[in-house]
């Protein structure tokens, strides 16, 4: 009744094409909670056998909003729901998150070793998959989404564990989408032979004033 009633409420949005896919590709994907009139829609297409989308881009770019967007529909789309999207396709899958991870006073948990044991889980989660024989009935890709890794420490312990991650993820068949504030790791596309591309999502400044578009674009933020 919940998904009719979704699906009644908004005729623009389609029903998914779930299958044997090895990509998961979107035309004009947007945030199911946010309003038509201000919700800005982006295609994306990423192959599912190990490759990143690295998204660079200031604050407030849209950065986390985008990686939600992905997050949310991939989840309507996987419990039989309309997504807001022209079109949608994709491959049953696992979806793992790391966005977000808080201290645990009660567990003497740091923010930063929280996002590590998270890290830890989503890479278990990844290589577990990898070992599966091809014809397994139990194999499924593994898609993630990681926002600003690592970030509870220095900037340059973040930058090496980021590439050694992103390196690990890609070897293991891991594919996902990795938003980052480190242009530095913009330079891991020339090393991956297609494996890692790099978006941004630019703000420009005009007479003082910051102008956010949240259209992905081709590249390193500037």
């Amino acid at each position: 009744c919940s998904y009719a009633n979704l699906n009644y409420n908004n005729p623009s949005w389609s029903f998914p094409d779930v299958g044997n896919k090895n990509s998961v590709d979107a035309e004009a994907l947007g945030h199911p909670l946010i309003h038509e009139s201000e919700r800005i829609c982006n295609d994306i297409n990423i192959p599912l056998n190990g490759h990143i989308k690295l998204v660079t881009g200031s604050n407030m770019a849209g950065k986390s909003t985008f990686l939600r967007t992905v997050g949310l529909n991939i989840i309507l789309a996987l419990s039989g729901a309309p997504v807001c999207a022209k079109r949608l396709s994709l491959p049953h899958m696992f979806v793992y998150t790391s966005m977000r991870t808080q201290d645990a006073l009660h567990e003497s948990t740091s923010s930063f070793y929280a996002e590590l044991k998270r890290l830890k889980f989503i890479i278990e989660a990844v290589e577990e998959q990898a070992g599966l024989a091809e014809d397994s009935k139990e194999k499924q890709h593994v898609f993630f989404l990681l926002d600003e890794i690592l970030k509870g420490t220095n900037s340059v312990d973040r930058h090496t564990g980021s590439k050694a991650l992103i390196r690990q993820l890609i070897e293991s068949k891991g594919s996902g989408i990795i938003a980052t504030h480190d242009l530095e790791l913009g330079k891991l596309e020339e090393s991956y032979g297609g494996h890692v591309e790099n978006l941004c999502i630019e703000v420009e400044i005009k007479d003082g004033k910051l102008y956010f578009d949240y259209k992905l674009k081709k590249g390193v933020s500037e």
